[in-house]
């Protein structure tokens, strides 16, 4: 196997040595020159397969899971690019030179790595993804290449494709889309009894093993089912008290496979038990809701958050009109305006999840997840994905303490009140009877405000 960062070191080394000009190599063995040509055979193996290569992105410290994503190259350093993200193919070009080691870059714009590697989401942190590889070794029959993410430094893998790039993302699409923000059936692993949601926007297992708490285990999706991504060398748990990634009683978890039975799938455990996929009729990655935080719409515990965010004034006493809180929302530099008492949550017109937030007029938006509890459809889980640039550069202050109280409140009960014949829906945090909202029903994106009452003891708003 080839070693193209050790060789790219060894060259830089020759050629600041103070003896770089005595007892060289000469001829192809000269470092640029073999550097040149092991970059040519690069690029050969690259677009010598029609079919194309795929990789599992890794971004970060896996805290977003795995994205597949396929290319095809092309002499002359055009790509496509397939994702599961993304609908659409993406075109755009790469480039194989040598720094500090033979280097693969995607250098024009190229939606399908920029969602991940763009600093427009985090504050000039981005995704924590990348775009640009260093080149580790290739296997004897020239099918995988090590590659090790510039930014990240997470080690990935090239995989030559034995079927076309498109058709291998749908497959990977189909498996995730039938898994995404689903639950599986209690099912038994390791000699424990196991509860499994998935959600599909981070990329993330929840697993809950007997009364323990559940916790996160980063995952990717592949044509088989659900990849756990804790490989030794790729991952270290920092929660050694829970073992390897993974672990589940006496086994550890590498995958669940999703297999298609007839127009349904199932799941499969490690020791080959069907596993029934779960859905829910309040299911927030396909649908909204329109929640209210004012006051009697809302319980105590909301109520105090939104005071805390916007402020309160003594109602009576000598310092009765006086600030009785200052609230979060004036420590925004440009924006100081209340925060508007109502908020979709769930799928947008856009196609992505989130909660919006309203302040003098404008959304502003975080990305959240949502999957429901294994067996208990009407109680649903949500985590937090990641902020939206520009709203959040502007109304952090505004927006991070009820974005936080919603997200260490869940999960959370769905239930429905049918008064006057209209149906009373409301959200309660299973922990924090008092954390809980009025909201709409769940509407398909395409619903406008008004089209999305909210009813509460007869009355609708």
């Amino acid at each position: 196997m080839r070693r193209y960062f050790a060789w790219a070191l060894g060259a830089m080394a020759l050629f600041s040595s103070c003896k770089m000009y005595d007892n060289l190599p000469e001829g192809d063995d000269k470092p640029a020159l073999y550097l040149t040509k092991e970059m040519g055979k690069l690029t050969d193996l690259l677009t010598g397969n029609a079919n194309g290569w795929r990789l599992v992105l890794l971004p970060g410290s896996y805290q977003y899971g795995g994205i597949n994503i396929a290319f095809k190259f092309h002499k002359g350093g055009a790509v496509e690019s397939y994702s599961e993200d993304l609908d659409e193919v993406i075109h755009s070009s790469y480039r194989i030179y040598n720094t500090a080691g033979i280097r693969l870059t995607f250098d024009t714009r190229n939606p399908a790595l920029g969602r991940y590697a763009e600093p427009r989401n985090t504050l000039l942190q981005g995704l924590e993804g990348d775009f640009e590889f260093t080149f580790g070794d290739v296997s004897a029959d020239q099918d995988t290449i090590q590659l090790t993410g510039v930014y990240s430094r997470n080690k990935m893998m090239l995989v030559r494709l034995k079927e076309d790039a498109e058709s291998y993302i749908n497959k990977v699409k189909d498996i995730r889309n039938a898994v995404y923000g689903k639950a599986l059936a209690t099912t038994t692993i390791g000699g424990q009894e196991v509860k499994m949601s998935v959600f599909g926007l981070i990329r993330q297992l929840q697993v809950k093993v007997g009364s323990a708490e559940p916790r996160l285990i980063p995952i990717n999706f592949s044509t088989e089912g659900i990849e756990v991504i804790g490989a030794d060398d790729l991952i270290d748990d920092s929660d050694a008290s829970q073992g390897k990634v993974g672990q589940i009683g006496t086994e550890i978890l590498r995958q669940i496979k999703v297999v298609k039975d007839g127009s349904t799938y199932h799941a499969l455990s490690p020791s080959g038990q069907k596993i029934a996929i779960q859905s829910t009729d309040y299911d927030f990655t396909k649908s909204k809701v329109r929640a209210f935080f004012y006051e009697y719409w809302c319980g105590d515990a909301v109520r105090d958050v939104m005071n805390r965010v916007n402020g309160a004034k003594y109602q009576s006493g000598p310092n009765a009109g006086q600030d009785s809180i200052i609230g979060d929302a004036v420590n925004d530099a440009y924006y100081t305006s209340p925060l508007d008492e109502i908020a979709y949550i769930g799928r947008t017109d856009g196609g992505d999840h989130k909660i919006s937030l309203r302040r003098g007029g404008y959304w502003l938006s975080y990305y959240l997840d949502f999957a429901p509890a294994s067996d208990d459809p009407s109680t649903i889980y949500i985590r937090k994905f990641v902020q939206n640039g520009d709203n959040w550069r502007y109304h952090r202050y505004a927006m991070q303490r009820m974005i936080n109280a919603i997200a260490d409140n869940s999960p959370y009960k769905v239930s429905v009140e049918h008064y006057n014949g209209n149906d009373e829906y409301r959200i309660t945090s299973v922990a924090n009877d008092k954390f809980w909202m009025s909201t709409s029903k769940f509407y398909e994106p395409g619903h406008a405000i008004d089209q999305m009452p909210v009813y509460l003891n007869g009355h609708s708003f």
